[in-house]
């Protein structure tokens, strides 16, 4: 299962905020950022979420043409299908995945470095993806979203959230509610299959030579589904 059979790397807001990479919204002692990310449309339009569809990979005869002898395939392969696991020697892929503890993927030990932030937003991370392609040669990243995500309706949270950080961490409320208020919005998302697209379609912008694929996992039956308009 994912974690001790694959080469993970996993890169949060928390490792960005130490290296100076968060918004000076979150850390306001820091002046400028070490990174500019791509322009963000956050929200489908009705009309264009209605196109969305999810394709399901139950067989090999299932798989897009477009995907064949690569390593979406191979993803697809072992997850879903359950294609017997064998260690790779390098990553051949980039997986952008939320934090969430139930999203578990069957993958080989060295065959993907892996992304996890709250509903796999990668806007924050960009510098980590840059380094994936160009230092560890990755050619393809498959962006996860997930149902039941935590990262939407954020606003339903907040008081939760603050309550919290208050009797679980020791923050005082005021501190707690600021902090909520200065970096929910940069972390909530309307829906998991909408944003999920709309991410892959910006870092494919970003990365033109790079193929790259927006998933939803589904957490009732512990599957990877192609997400295409």
């Amino acid at each position: 299962m994912y974690g001790k059979r694959s080469a993970i790397i996993i890169l949060s807001l928390a490792l960005n905020i130490f290296c100076g990479c968060a918004t000076t919204a979150c850390r306001g002692d820091h002046k400028q950022t070490c990174f500019k990310t791509s322009p963000v449309d956050k929200k489908l339009t009705t009309e264009q979420g209605s196109k969305l569809k999810l394709t399901a990979i139950n067989s090999a005869s299932d798989m897009p043409s477009e995907y064949r002898n690569t390593p979406i395939e191979k993803l697809l392969q072992y997850h879903n299908l359950r294609k017997k696991l064998s260690p790779y020697k390098k990553p051949e892929i980039l997986l952008g995945m939320c934090m969430d503890d139930r999203i578990q993927l069957s993958l080989p030990k060295n065959f993907a470095y892996v992304i996890r932030t709250g509903g796999g937003n990668l806007r924050y991370n960009e510098f980590q993806i840059s380094y994936a392609i160009s230092v560890g040669g990755v050619t393809s990243i498959a962006l996860i979203g997930h149902d039941d995500c935590g990262m939407v309706n954020l606003a339903a949270k907040k008081e939760k959230f603050i309550h919290g950080l208050v009797d679980k961490a020791g923050w005082d409320k005021k501190a707690a509610e600021e902090h909520f208020t200065a970096c929910s919005s940069m972390f909530e998302i309307d829906d998991a299959v909408g944003f999920t697209f709309l991410e892959a379609k910006r870092l494919k912008a970003k990365y033109p030579k790079i193929t790259v694929v927006p998933m939803l996992y589904k957490v009732e039956n512990d599957r990877l589904y192609l997400i295409t308009d």
